[in-house]
């Protein structure tokens, strides 16, 4: 995608990008789930592949119950205070799961 990006030369204000976070290589709690650990390293590799400093949304992509919910929007957080991505969601949260923490 990266390369799409510079060979299309589409002005980067113009689009909006988004990655998620969840699934990894697949070998241990730090390459898969909602951890500070693999947020801020998956979301990193995210950015290198893109060749992007930035994305716009960053997505938990389904919950993590063995991570407790504050650390991961403190992570999320974290990543966005380093400006690597404007915004974070959640994408196949159920309303009840997300109930559930508050």
């Amino acid at each position: 995608m990266g390369r799409a990006f510079k060979e299309l030369a589409y002005p980067r204000k113009n689009l909006v990008i988004s990655t998620k976070i969840f699934w990894g290589h697949v070998g241990g709690k730090n390459q898969t789930g909602l951890s500070r650990k693999h947020i801020i390293e998956g979301l990193r590799n995210s950015l290198k592949r893109l060749e992007l400093e930035y994305v716009d949304i960053v997505f938990a992509h389904r919950p993590d119950p063995a991570t407790p919910l504050e650390e991961t929007v403190r992570a999320f957080s974290w990543c966005i205070d380093q400006g690597m991505a404007r915004y974070w969601g959640t994408s196949k949260w159920a309303a009840g799961v997300i109930e559930h923490y508050g």
